[in-house]
């Protein structure tokens, strides 16, 4: 039986590398797919985990491609996550439970969400945040805790992807948020990103997706 783990190494200027290593009967010793991430790219990869475990059990597959390998989310029971080196090397691929890479990715969630509030921008948005109302993409069938919970985490997922785009002076999101506070323009960006992720959670209730969609669109 093959054996397979993830592995990911985070220092200290927030990249990470990140590593698959398996081992196959019909090969002797381990074989590793990996990918050097930068701070950015480890957001990403924590934003891509926290939306596909937020969408388990609705038929909705998820893409992300990082700096070397691109992975793909498949949901059923249980979910799997298919990973593909890209780039000039041989084309390799392995499938793993995507419960591994959540379980591996745990520290570094809380390291890009603590870092990410902290920031002078990131608790800009994240005050922000607590101003959206509910997105008009959740059903509103859901129970009360049940559409809490999502909201929070829907949040967080909406904080890492608007607080890389807020470090970029140059970027819409930053020059609003420079404005002065009374401007709703800031408050609209990020209740639009917002409604977004929500977007992509539910987009299998009610009709199929027409195709696979990216969790950084």
């Amino acid at each position: 039986m093959a054996t397979k783990s993830f592995s990911i190494t985070l220092r200290d200027d927030g990249t990470a590398r990140l590593s698959f290593i398996y081992r196959t009967p019909s090969q002797p010793g381990i074989s590793r797919l990996s990918c050097d991430l930068s701070a950015a790219g480890l957001k990403r990869l924590v934003a891509f985990c926290e939306i596909c475990d937020l969408q388990s059990g609705r038929p909705l597959p998820l893409g992300l491609e990082l700096e070397g390998l691109a992975l793909r989310y498949r949901p059923g029971t249980p979910a799997l996550l298919h990973l593909m080196r890209i780039g000039r090397h041989a084309a390799d691929s392995m499938t793993a439970p995507f419960a591994d890479l959540q379980s591996e990715l745990a520290e570094a969630a809380d390291r890009c969400l603590a870092a990410a509030r902290q920031s002078r921008r990131g608790r800009m948005i994240w005050e922000l945040l607590g101003e959206c109302r509910t997105p008009a993409e959740m059903p509103v069938h859901l129970p009360w805790d049940e559409a809490d919970h999502i909201f929070h985490r829907l949040s967080e997922i909406t904080l890492l992807s608007l607080s890389e785009e807020a470090e970029n002076p140059r970027s819409a999101l930053a020059r609003k948020l420079r404005r002065k506070k009374s401007s709703t323009e800031a408050l609209e960006h990020v209740e639009a990103a917002l409604s977004a992720h929500a977007r992509m959670l539910f987009a299998g209730r009610g009709q199929q997706p027409a195709a696979e969609q990216s969790a950084t669109a």
